[in-house]
């Protein structure tokens, strides 16, 4: 199956003034071609995308009902889902048009995408989301030094920068459902940890590829002043090498580098 490389580099390194423009002029080296393909030109389209967001959304609603805990990300998006769906309502208007003539990378990450879109991925994925005219002439001006732009390209930018825009909040939307499906399985576990079976059914769970199941459940006992539990927990997590603290820490960081991001991403289609 061939890989959506329009996600590649939505997430990256942060990078800030010079590294941004070093970045940039990196990218204008890679090789292009004339045509697009058009099963490429298909992963441009924000239909899954969109359809990932509006599940994320749903879940969020329901769980905010129940005045049950959400991510970071995910509370931000019930907020501010509607500058999203204007976002992809005028997108898929452009789609019309396919963005067709535009040259394409021949090498890299984004091979078969548009070389404008490289630029808007460049700048979304290493900027965290957020997208300012003063970096976005920093990155063009690096670009064009080495590399100059068609004017249909520049033409092009502003529509495909709301493209990696969506697609960065349709991947947030897809690790905050994960989150929330985890938070569910942490809640049903607390339930039934005072039972023998409810021990053994977590033995069972892959908590190293489910952080957001511990460190909810931990939470959930702590609360419940559950000492015991929580030592349980956290004897289970060593057991597979996991050391408690560090791995909660680190749930900590991911939950709000996700929701900088959400929240830059929709604060730049505005």
């Amino acid at each position: 199956m061939v890989p959506n490389r329009t996600y590649f580099g939505l997430i990256d390194v942060y990078l800030d003034g010079e590294e941004l423009c070093a970045e940039a002029a990196l990218h204008a080296c890679a090789a292009t071609r004339r045509r697009m393909r058009p099963s490429i030109r298909g992963t441009l389209h924000i239909g899954e995308d969109r359809r990932a967001i509006l599940a994320a959304y749903k879940l969020a609603r329901e769980r905010a009902a129940q005045a049950l805990e959400l991510p970071p990300a995910m509370a931000g998006l019930l907020e501010e889902l509607y500058v999203a769906e204007k976002a992809m309502a005028n997108l898929r208007e452009e789609e019309a048009t396919g963005w067709r003539g535009l040259p394409v990378m021949a090498q890299g990450e984004h091979l078969g995408l548009p070389r404008a879109y490289d630029i808007a991925a460049c700048l979304v994925g290493h900027r965290g989301g957020r997208v300012d005219e003063a970096y976005l002439t920093k990155l063009l001006d690096a670009y064009q030094t080495a590399s100059p732009l068609m004017m249909r390209e520049l033409c092009a930018l502003p529509s495909l920068l709301r493209v990696a825009l969506v697609k960065l909040i349709a991947l947030e939307c897809g690790c905050g459902l994960s989150a929330m499906r985890q938070y569910a399985q942490a809640e049903a576990a607390a339930g039934q940890l005072g039972k023998r079976a409810g021990w053994a059914a977590l033995e069972k769970q892959d908590l190293e590829q489910k952080p957001h199941l511990a460190s909810r459940l931990f939470a959930l006992l702590a609360e419940r002043d559950e000492q015991a539990a929580c030592v349980q927990l956290i004897e289970r997590l060593s057991r597979a090498d996991q050391e408690a603290e560090r791995l909660f820490a680190a749930v900590q960081r991911m939950d709000a580098d996700s929701a900088t991001r959400l929240q830059n991403a929709i604060k730049s289609l505005r």
